[in-house]
């Protein structure tokens, strides 16, 4: 999966792009510009960032949104 795909997967999950980007800490220019495809190598951080935001459920945040590490199983 390519990272346009996986912003727009999140923002079908009813995410904006200024929360994508508040997850990730990054600019929400950032992410529009990943999204239409300006940037086609984002740096490795704002990657991983959104990789953990997209394999984390779908549910409706009540906070700010932050991009975590999965739990780990015991």
């Amino acid at each position: 999966m390519d990272w346009i795909s996986i912003i727009s997967e999140l923002t079908k999950r009813g995410l904006t792009q200024g929360q994508i980007a508040s997850a990730c800490r990054c600019s929400q220019a950032a992410i529009s510009e990943i999204s239409t495809g300006k940037v086609k190598d984002p740096r490795y951080s704002l990657c991983q960032a959104l990789l953990i935001l997209y394999q984390q459920p779908a549910v409706q945040p009540r906070g700010p949104l932050v991009a975590t590490e999965p739990a780990k199983a015991a």
